[in-house]
């Protein structure tokens, strides 16, 4: 498969390629949650999750209320 080289970004340095694959599945899933959900300015979403999917979904709600906890496993 190709590519145009203004389509591709560097993985930053701090995630693995394996984190950074990672992300498009995190970014597709908040994106349909929000659109299921019917957010908008007068909504509140409560987000769970690690904090780089936390940061996306962040992005994507904007314009609602947010609430955000992070969760740890141990």
């Amino acid at each position: 498969m190709t590519v145009p080289a203004h389509s591709l970004v560097l993985t930053p340095a701090h995630l693995s390629d394996a984190e950074a694959a990672t992300i498009p599945i995190a970014a597709t899933t908040a994106w349909r949650a929000v659109r299921s959900a019917a957010l908008g300015p007068h909504k509140t979403a409560l987000l769970l999750g690690h904090r780089r999917s936390l940061a996306f979904c962040a992005t994507v709600c904007q314009g609602s209320r947010i609430t955000c906890h992070r969760y740890v496993v141990f």
